[in-house]
């Protein structure tokens, strides 16, 4: 009786062990995506030189809806850990809303527009699997943006963090819902209107969508 007992504790054991191990694996290899989503995207200007003269910029801020696409692989680590990396890309143009230069000389008052397009990003991402259907996630990596002044376009890159979640649906089939922040580098540009703007951008989105696991 007490053989039985045991060969039965350590087979349920053997079972329980075989199966955590599977929960990791479940989330192993390629996906895609597509998302949409909620951003809000802030701009500040330290200083505009502009005909010689300095003036200072208006903080602006404008809430949009961005959507995306996205790529990825994941290799489990041990039983519930994950690593892995992903690409994304923005497919619209997002404004930042408006500005307004103070200080003395011609451009006085002089008022622009600000914009974000098509942003590209490189993640690193940690995962940890909570269940056999879902992945809880992080994202460590690097953004470049096309930042736009009055229509006139420059590359600018940063930080990017994220937090998220995947639940699947079907076998390859998940639901995501993910929030990000991004902090742009400080940047001089030399625009089109004359002026040499020296600008930061952060932005916040919550984004969510369908993927599909190859």
């Amino acid at each position: 009786m007490r053989s039985t007992v045991l060969v039965a504790a350590i087979a349920a054991t053997v079972l329980s062990t075989g199966a955590m191990a599977q929960v990791s694996h479940r989330f192993e290899g390629f996906d895609a995506q597509i998302g949409v989503g909620v951003q809000d995207s802030n701009f500040k200007s330290n200083n505009v030189l502009m005909g010689g003269k300095n003036y200072q910029a208006s903080n602006s801020s404008e809430v949009q809806v961005p959507t995306s696409f996205g790529i990825g692989y994941m290799t489990s680590l041990d039983s519930r850990y994950l690593l892995g990396v992903s690409a994304d890309y923005g497919f619209n143009r997002l404004g930042a809303g408006n500005y307004t230069l103070s200080g003395t000389g011609p451009a006085k008052c002089s008022t622009g527009n600000v914009a974000l397009r098509n942003p590209i990003n490189l993640s690193l991402v940690p995962a940890y699997a909570l269940s056999s259907t879902s992945l809880l996630y992080a994202k460590v990596g690097y953004e470049n943006t096309q930042f736009g002044i009055n229509g006139d376009y420059h590359s600018i890159n940063g930080l990017a963090l994220g937090i998220g979640d995947k639940q699947y649906i079907t076998d390859n089939i998940y639901g995501y819902v993910e929030a990000n922040y991004i902090a742009n580098n400080k940047s001089n540009f030399a625009n089109s209107d004359g002026g040499v703007y020296q600008v930061q951008s952060q932005n916040y989105n919550l984004m969510m969508g369908l993927g599909y696991k190859f």
